[in-house]
């Protein structure tokens, strides 16, 4: 049988592969072989750790892709001696941290009510396995059906994405270490290799016009992308009072067969920390961040009100900082008089003693060491 496969990407150069294994005539057209990308995974090599929440009906696939694979390979193997880089010893999922831990422990419960082999495993047990990784993992899982592919040097690696804002640097080190690897890297800054997962303003339009709704609602994006969907909708007839724009928090309602803005809700981010959800707010991540590019500083002091007396202190103890707690003695003369002459007015309490050396302390951290540290300071009266 003659056949003709229209496209040289993973799906086109698979089948004609195939079916000239078995006999057939076949001849594959593609005005640039290779130069280009399929915007679908060929091969799933593991598919238990790439289980997503309520996606039950693709796992089947997912498996039957994963079976078929070596399959594949054998058949390349037949008429090629270049290296696949096909290999067979699983795959090991990491946590890093508690929050890893607890997703990792409810994404597992959740691959094993649908029939996937997933082993938990102790850090000892995983660093056995992969020497590399770290003593402070959190947690482990091994999972013995998922296979992967070893990179070679010279090996081809397409990039067929853009970049996401935020990831930049993430990508860029995945791409130095396959480069470090001697793997060639194309991606959409060297090559026409990325395939958009949304639809064109063609097939937006396309799409309108199969459906003609009376009402439109453009989702997703930011509001310039919105806009654009909805001027694309009118072009198709729709009326632009029919036009709906909506962020996050608006309300619409839809009556007599008309779509309006009928309000808003309070709308926020809702922050998920462990097992904790809603419950932080954007001044403890301030402080997270300032614990974490500044340091931490405690100050301790015991005074005596009837004496007006220092008494012990003050005590000053730093954390991720780079200086030792010895140059913080230049300003303790300092801290423990203006202690004093708090104490001398007789109606200093604790806490205003407390402000007292957080200032003083404050202000000569920022002039001698250019820093502005988390200062916690404790005053304990006699």
């Amino acid at each position: 049988m003659i056949i003709s496969v229209v496209g040289a990407g993973i799906i086109g150069l698979t089948t004609a592969l195939t079916l000239a294994d078995r006999g057939h005539s076949v001849t594959v057209h593609d005005p640039a072989p290779a130069s280009g990308a399929s915007h679908h995974a060929g091969g799933m090599l593991a598919p238990t750790a790439e289980v997503v929440y309520k996606q039950d009906p693709l796992f089947p696939l997912m498996r039957a892709s994963a079976e078929w694979y070596p399959g594949l390979i054998a058949l390349t193997a037949k008429y090629t001696d270049l290296p696949t880089g096909y290999r067979t010893d699983g795959t090991l999922v990491v946590a890093r941290d508690t929050a890893d831990k607890t997703h990792l422990s409810e994404l597992r419960d959740y691959q094993s009510r649908h029939g996937m082999a997933v082993d938990k495993l102790t850090t000892r047990e995983a660093r056995k396995l992969e020497p590399a990784l770290s003593p402070a993992l959190a947690g482990a899982v091994a999972i013995d059906g998922d296979h992967q592919v070893q990179l070679e040097e010279g090996d081809l690696v397409v990039l067929a994405s853009s970049l996401i804002p935020g990831n930049e640097n993430s990508v860029y080190r995945v791409i130095n270490d396959l480069t470090r690897l001697g793997a060639r890297v194309v991606s959409k800054e060297n090559a026409k290799v990325h395939v958009s997962g949304h639809a064109s303003a063609g097939e937006l339009i396309y799409c309108y016009n199969i459906v003609q709704p009376k009402n439109v609602m453009p989702i997703h994006g930011e509001v310039r992308h919105l806009v654009g969907n909805g001027q694309l909708a009118v072009k198709t007839g729709i009326d632009p009072q029919n036009v709906v724009l909506a962020e996050d928090g608006v309300t619409v309602d839809l009556k007599d067969g008309v779509a309006r803005v009928s309000g808003i809700v309070p709308c926020e981010y809702v922050y998920v920390d462990g097992r904790s959800i809603g419950e932080i707010s954007e001044d403890e991540l301030e402080t997270r961040r300032t614990l974490g590019s500044e340091g931490f500083i405690s100050i301790f002091a015991v005074v005596e009100h009837d004496s007006g007396m220092v008494l012990a202190g003050p005590e000053i103890r730093a954390i991720g900082m780079a200086e030792d707690d010895s140059v913080f003695e230049e300003i303790l003369p300092d801290v423990t008089e203006a202690l004093s002459a708090a104490l001398e007015t007789g109606k200093a309490d604790a806490y205003s003693l407390q402000q007292v050396m957080r200032r003083t302390l404050g202000r000569w951290i920022g002039r001698r060491l250019r820093r502005r540290p988390m200062i916690v300071p404790v005053v304990i009266e006699a």
